[in-house]
């Protein structure tokens, strides 16, 4: 998906699409400097190997809302670091439409950190 390298990589967010079946489609190169897997090491994987088991609700749930055809309000969640450190990240996801019938989710996460 060259259509978002460009600004993917001007971006600390990381922007990814993600199929019906929770299956990563794409992953911008920004995923490396923060949860250190290179893009490829994701793709065609379900978003569940790379969040923290006890926030798979709230994920799914989210993902569910999108499936839905509604854009979600950013939820924090934690991803799982290729080291297995915990990342709190908010995500937003917004449906992929085609001929008015949801076939994907648009997605954007960034590191939340609490002061």
């Amino acid at each position: 998906m060259d259509k978002f390298y460009e600004i993917s990589e001007t971006r600390y967010d990381i922007i990814f699409e993600v199929d019906l079946e929770r299956r990563v489609e794409y992953i911008s190169p920004e995923i490396k400097k923060i949860l250190g897997y290179n893009a490829y090491e994701m793709l065609g994987k379900k978003y569940n190997k790379f969040v923290l088991i006890t926030d798979l609700p709230i994920a799914d749930d989210t993902f569910q809302v999108a499936l839905s055809g509604k854009s979600t309000l950013f939820q924090e969640i934690h991803a799982i670091s290729k080291d297995g450190i915990n990342v709190p990240l908010e995500i937003k996801l917004i449906p992929i439409f085609d001929n008015q019938k949801v076939i994907g989710v648009h997605g954007v996460a960034r590191v939340i950190t609490h002061a």
